[in-house]
């Protein structure tokens, strides 16, 4: 590969003759040719030809180094390895470091990873909460007999190695974990042991209780050191004992249902998008019925880092945690060290004094119990309220002022824990949205700062605004796609077409498909916008750009986005109803009673009134005519893999608001 850039660079600075030289040198050339490239007397003929066999070598180059590249993007994209892909195309494409410059206190800036990994760690330890040593008072959560032990069999730690991901590094231990799934057969039996031991003596070994800190960026400027989040890297061999533990702590917590059930995050059957389809579905009824809504967006500074280990130690004991777990929890918290790693530089090792390691398998578990009762601050009110870890919203139906009142004085009481329990709310990221056509927009404060009001709010990872039709979003994902399009055929040497497809499937169309579900839109300019992304890419494909839309849709196997859109939709629903994902289908679908029996299945669910086409198009409503289409052997199978399968030969054209084949 330098060869050949050398060769092109010399090729283009004009120095013809060194340029010869390395082409007789590298290149098998006849001895005419030999003479013609380094002939000084050449006449003018013999120098056309000398040109015509450099053109002729040099395109040979360009050949070879196009195909070695090729063959390495086909090499990353067969792994599917989708992190390795992402590697690949951010370095392919930006060329930056991991962290680029940070500046100190004084302003100055830095490139040495020695003091940028300095500048982190003391920001790191800058934001650890002092113990106040000040206990609220708590109700225990239960008073039936808690867990206060845990068994560690061979067959549990088996089961775990079995589920490492093989290409994770080892901790400050340096041991891999396909170490772990390269000698499972020969280790689980005195693994297991060996954690049995140290569970019931309530300890750890010095070094389980080490990590070796990655900074994450989040947003804002990328040199300031508060911009970064700290990810904690530990010992492979303490995380497979950690996965044992909370899978049987939370048997129990859920089997005694002490787990607040609007917490979405680190819970089987929860994810960003139960929470964001609950809180849409309720806002969606309001304004349907003509009843504004205000949500209050509350963002917590470092919560992770601020938890305060004595509290959280004392919270658990009213969930029924006690005996060897809690001490065995104690000791996991305590004594922790660790070190942050910029470019293979390491930090001083520094004392760990409040907050649960961020990457580690018990760390979430334990936050969001220490935060489970925050929704005290809505008991006896008509304020509601929705939980994914630390990311916090309020919200009531404006149907009096009282209703406005109610939701302010929630947010005093909040305030008002927030002290109890020293965690921090960043007024400046909290928002305010007010949504309904009659809402008065008033303001609200905390701790006697106004809250800002705003158009739209980034609600994980999907943009909400006040009329939830989801423009802002839908404009957001669409030119972030276009831009991933650009990028990919501009950074990617080849241009086969199984080779571009799955870059598209990987790199660009998760973009516009993550959390559809909520903002799948209704408009046919929104949905051809959306479409024309998929349209683009596939029409600069060199093999497709001669065929129609759903030709080059059967060529390389892709199916319309609005199609996926209506699948992923249906998927969802049949969820619902095995109660395969939380959310219970009787609270938000009407059942017919008197389902008839045809080969469809009859009319199994009853479609609301609808006065607008918004409220239509609410997930709990869009696809109830097209689920009630669908045969009984499809609805009724055992499984979501079979689902999806005999929904892919399912006629849904009928369903599908533009016309693509």
């Amino acid at each position: 590969m330098k060869l050949f850039l050398s060769l092109f660079l010399l090729i283009f600075l004009g120095q013809q003759k060194q340029t010869n030289i390395l082409l007789i040198h590298h290149t098998s050339v006849s001895s005419t040719e030999q003479r013609l490239l380094l002939g000084s007397d050449l006449n003018t003929s013999k120098q056309k030809h000398s040109c015509r066999i450099i053109k002729k070598i040099s395109s040979q180059c360009r050949k070879a180094v196009y195909g070695h590249t090729a063959k390495r993007e086909e090499a990353v994209i067969k792994t599917g390895n989708i992190g390795k892909f992402y590697r690949f195309a951010n370095y392919k494409f930006t060329h930056k470091p991991s962290i680029g410059p940070l500046q100190d206190a004084n302003g100055k800036k830095t490139i040495d990873p020695h003091v940028k990994a300095d500048l982190l760690s003391k920001f790191f330890q800058s934001q650890f909460t002092t113990d106040n040593n000040i206990m609220p008072d708590m109700h225990p959560r239960t008073t039936d007999a808690g867990i206060s032990t845990i068994v560690f069999t061979p067959l549990l730690v088996s089961r775990v190695i079995k589920n490492l991901n093989a290409r994770s590094s080892g901790g400050p231990d340096c041991i891999p974990a396909i170490f772990f799934k390269k000698t499972c057969a020969s280790l689980c039996q005195p693994v297991a042991f060996l954690f049995q031991i140290l569970f019931d003596e309530g300890c750890l070994p010095p070094i389980w209780r080490q990590a070796f800190i990655t900074s994450i960026y989040k947003k804002g400027d990328s040199t300031l050191p508060s911009n970064y989040r700290p990810i904690s890297l530990t010992c492979t061999i303490c995380k497979i004992m950690e996965s044992i533990i909370k899978d049987q702590l939370m048997s129990y917590l859920l089997s005694k249902g002490l787990i607040n059930k609007h917490q979405h995050a680190f819970i089987k059957k929860h994810s960003t998008v139960t929470n964001l389809l609950e809180c849409t579905h309720d806002w969606a009824v309001a304004i349907h019925g003509g009843v504004a809504v205000d949500a209050i967006y509350i963002d917590f500074s470092r919560a992770f880092d601020s938890v305060v280990h004595s509290k959280l130690l004392y919270k658990l004991s009213n969930f029924g945690i006690t005996g060897n777990l809690l001490a065995f929890i104690s000791s996991f918290l305590s004594n922790r060290l660790q070190c942050v790693v910029t470019e293979h530089c390491y930090s001083e090792w520094v004392p760990v004094l409040s907050g649960v390691p961020q990457g580690s398998v018990l760390g979430p578990i334990l936050f969001i119990l220490y935060i489970d009762d925050i929704s005290t601050i809505c008991f006896n009110s008509n304020v509601s309220y929705k939980l994914f870890a630390d990311d916090f919203k309020l919200y009531s139906k404006l149907i009096t002022d009282l209703d406005q009142a109610s939701l302010q004085s929630a947010l005093g009481r909040l305030q008002q824990w927030c002290i109890d329990w020293q965690m921090t709310i960043n007024i400046n990221k909290c928002h305010v949205l007010h949504l309904g056509k009659n809402n008065k927009e008033i303001h609200y404060y905390l701790n006697g700062n106004l809250i800002d009001n705003q158009q739209s709010v980034a609600d994980l990872g999907v943009e909400i605004d006040c009329t939830l039709t989801f423009d802002y979003h839908i404009n957001r994902i669409i030119g972030k796609a276009y831009s991933r399009v650009g990028v990919l055929y501009k950074g990617f040497a080849s241009r086969d077409a199984r080779i571009l497809k799955q870059a598209y499937i990987t790199y660009v169309r998760p973009v516009l498909e993550y959390a559809s579900s909520v903002w799948s839109p209704y408009l046919l300019k929104h949905i051809n916008a959306i479409e024309r992304v998929q349209k683009q890419f596939t029409k600069r494909i060199p093999s497709l750009s001669h065929l129609t839309y759903p030709e080059r849709l059967a060529a390389i196997n892709l199916e319309p986005l609005e199609l996926r859109r209506l699948k992923a939709d249906l998927v969802l629903y049949y969820k619902c109803f095995n109660n395969l994902i939380a959310l219970p289908y009787t609270d938000y679908f009407t059942l017919s009673q008197n389902t008839t029996q045809t080969r469809t299945g009859g009319n199994r669910l009853i479609v609301p009134l609808c006065s607008t086409n918004r409220f239509a198009n609410d997930f709990f409503i869009r696809c109830t005519n097209c689920w009630n289409s669908l045969s009984s052997d499809i609805v009724n199978c055992n499984s979501v893999q079979l689902f999806k399968k005999l929904l892919t030969n399912c006629d849904l054209s009928a369903f599908i608001k533009c016309n693509y084949f």
